[in-house]
């Protein structure tokens, strides 16, 4: 029987997620950067929690990742440890590069914070590792892609960041690509959730819904 180690070497694809991140909503980071910074366990934790509740997935806490026995949990497979999970999130920085960044500063109580303002762009990127598990040929992973871009809708439906339920971190996902960095295997084909369609590399909102 083939070890959950041995089988994680087999990596057999690699794929990246590019697009935009678009503030709806002004948003709070609490970070101490010059220009903003949305971290990449910003993004991840968010996921996590949403999906979770969605799919009444139950974690020890909102601070730890989630852990099971279970070999097909798809969180596990997508957001566990540094050595088995299939996502990397990058940090998305402004897509337009500012000597200044134009905060807002707001009061609420007694503090004075700052926030991004409405309209800022964000790069974002993922990249998505295809493992052959029991030499499946990557079926499984390929099926799970499906969970990344629902998380990213769940995240619109909601809010990042802090004061989400003030009205603020509301945002949009636009000009989703994908891009394949290399394959072992000609059958690489990802789902996606079925609000969603394909259109050459890109993913889109399915209009016609």
């Amino acid at each position: 029987m083939e070890t959950l180690q041995n089988i994680m070497k087999k990596l057999i694809a690699c794929i990246i997620l590019k697009g935009k991140i678009k503030t709806v909503t002004s948003m709070y980071l609490k970070n101490n950067y010059d220009e903003p910074v949305m971290t990449s366990s910003v993004l991840r934790n968010r996921m996590v929690d949403l999906l979770s509740m969605n799919y009444g997935i139950e974690r020890e806490n909102l601070r730890t990742v989630h852990r099971c026995k279970d070999d097909s949990c798809f969180l596990c497979l997508i957001f566990g440890n540094n050595n088995e999970r299939r996502l990397i999130i990058k940090d998305s920085l402004p897509v337009e590069k500012k000597e200044y960044f134009p905060w807002e500063f707001k009061s609420e109580g007694n503090n004075l914070i700052r926030t991004i303002p409405v309209n800022t762009e964000f790069s974002l990127e993922m990249v998505y590792r295809i493992f052959d598990i029991n030499k499946d040929r990557g079926k499984k992973d390929c099926e799970n892609f499906k969970y990344i871009i629902e998380g990213l809708a769940l995240i619109e439906e909601n809010y990042l960041g802090r004061g989400g339920t003030r009205g603020k971190g509301k945002v949009n996902f636009s000009d989703l690509y994908v891009n394949i960095c290399f394959k072992r295997e000609d059958n690489i084909n990802l789902s996606i959730p079925d609000e969603w369609i394909w259109q050459g590399e890109r993913i889109v909102r399915n209009e016609s819904l």
